[in-house]
C-alpha cells in the first residue's frame, strides 16, 4: 500500500545496481512510488529513491515530436573510420 492505494511491486536485480517499482493496480501508466536504486559498488549500498507525486503526461502527440533533429552544424561520421563493422 502507498497513500492507501493497493499497488505492484516488481524489484529487479542486477551486477551492480538493483532496483525496485511500485505501480498502482489497474493504473500501470501511474506508479505510485517511482523508484528505489541501490548501488551495490558502493560500502553501505546506498539506496535512492525518487517519489513523483503528480504526474503531468500532456505530450503533444504530433508524429514529429520525437523526430530527430540535428543543429544546423551537424556533421555525419563515418562510422568505418572507427572500425565500425555495421553490427
Amino acid at each position: 500500500m502507498i497513500d492507501g492505494v493497493e499497488c505492484e511491486h516488481l524489484a529487479f536485480r542486477g551486477v551492480d545496481t538493483d532496483w525496485q517499482i511500485w505501480v498502482r493496480e489497474r493504473r500501470a501508466s501511474d506508479p505510485a512510488k517511482n523508484t528505489v536504486i541501490t548501488s551495490k559498488t558502493l560500502a553501505a549500498a546506498p539506496q535512492y529513491s525518487l517519489r513523483i507525486k503528480e504526474w503531468k503526461t500532456d505530450v503533444p502527440a504530433e508524429a514529429d515530436t520525437y523526430v530527430f533533429k540535428p543543429p544546423a552544424d551537424a556533421k555525419k561520421v563515418d562510422l568505418d573510420a572507427f572500425g565500425h563493422d555495421g553490427v
